[in-house]
């Protein structure tokens, strides 16, 4: 059986195929850089978020009665690898803690300023929390990056330290979700938490 080779004018080193390879070899990297950023803009996400926030004091509502129920939310997220979640808390004594938890959380950057959020997997969690049938509290919480619970208006608290992994860690625990459920993971790679 004959063997098959290229024809020769695909196979000759020439300046032009050397020159080409060059500009090819330098060009490739900035498009395709260029391209991941675009790709990055019409996704909306960014690794790196700078948030700035006002340094004043957050002002937590307060109801006659406490909370008694909590509804989670999470949207689909195909690249945590992550499906929806609704889910309702009805044990009002940890719906409660939960909230308790929340309301003491230092106020995210209470002096101001700005910061950068590195390492953000995107799993974020709309809470609603309500007393009989009136919303007290709603909040989204970013469990990763610079591990914010959004209270609109530009107003937010920060789940770091002690107090911030237990609020997380109950959460996740009220919630039954293992960790890999809970933050999820991106292209095979689980959450380094």
């Amino acid at each position: 059986m004959a063997k098959k080779t290229l024809p020769k004018w695909a196979t000759t080193v020439t300046p032009f195929s050397k020159y080409l390879a060059l500009i090819l070899f330098i060009l490739l990297p900035f498009i395709g850089f260029y391209l991941g950023m675009q790709y990055q803009q019409q996704s909306g996400r960014s690794r790196h978020a700078d948030i700035t926030v006002s340094p004043t004091q957050i002002p937590f509502p307060s109801s006659p009665h406490a909370p008694n129920l909590l509804i989670v939310t999470r949207a689909p997220d195909k690249i945590d690898n992550l499906p929806l979640l609704m889910q309702a808390i009805t044990d009002g004594k940890k719906v409660k803690q939960l909230y308790d938890e929340i309301n003491a959380l230092p106020t995210f950057l209470p002096n101001g300023g700005v910061t950068s959020c590195p390492i953000d997997f995107f799993a974020s969690y709309t809470l609603d929390f309500y007393s009989g049938g009136d919303l007290l509290l709603h909040g989204v919480l970013d469990p990763t990056g610079c591990r914010t619970i959004g209270l609109g208006g530009g107003k937010a608290k920060w789940a770091i330290g002690v107090n911030g992994g237990k609020f997380i860690n109950d959460l996740q625990q009220s919630l039954m979700l293992s960790k890999l459920d809970f933050y999820g993971s991106q292209n095979g790679r689980p959450n380094m938490r």
